[in-house]
């Protein structure tokens, strides 16, 4: 059965594949620079993001960012609690056809990498929307871990920016295991 809801995987790395480095810094993404995110932003309803993601974005000095959107921590660690976060630990399917059946329809997979690693695995994401940033890391934390499962992608649009940034937006074209 096809599903209603649209789930994007919306997210920055370094031209050498990493999200975060080891220490889950991000102090390598551009700081002035919209490169299409408001836009992107303004048709998630729900986000939903590992636990290791939500620490990093939980320590910056701001409010937090996702006001008004519902927000889903995926995590296997009990007792974290947070105003404006629902914590889940349970079947990754089963949370988004219950967000489906909830009235969700845009739902930006945040991060990381481990997560998105199960939602590729569970055929989750639709639309992948990759911002690359001219920047080696060397190393750190991976944007796709190694899976038996190989996605072909058709490519919708890019963008490049007078920076270097280059913006790649693909959606899944069909999935099948490696042989």
């Amino acid at each position: 059965k096809m599903r209603k809801t649209k789930i994007t995987l919306y997210i920055a790395c370094s031209i050498d594949g990493f999200i975060a480095t080891k220490n889950h810094e991000l102090n390598w993404l551009p700081s002035n620079g919209d490169y299409g995110y408001n836009d992107f932003y303004s048709e998630v309803d729900c986000v939903i993001m590992g636990r290791k993601t939500f620490d990093v974005v939980n320590s910056f000095e701001v409010d937090f960012p996702y006001k008004g959107k519902k927000c889903i921590v995926i995590s296997h660690s009990p007792g974290i609690h947070h105003p404006e976060v629902d914590f889940f630990n349970g079947n990754l399917s089963d949370l988004i056809s219950t967000l489906e059946n909830t009235g969700y329809s845009n739902i930006w997979l945040v991060g990381g990498g481990e997560l998105i690693k199960q939602f590729n695995e569970l055929n989750l994401i639709d639309i992948y929307y990759i911002t690359f940033i001219p920047v080696l890391l060397g190393n750190g934390v991976r944007l796709f871990y190694e899976s038996e499962i190989k996605n072909e992608l058709k490519h919708l649009e890019h963008k490049i920016f007078a920076d270097g940034v280059i913006s790649i937006k693909y959606e899944k074209k069909n999935q099948y295991l490696n042989s």
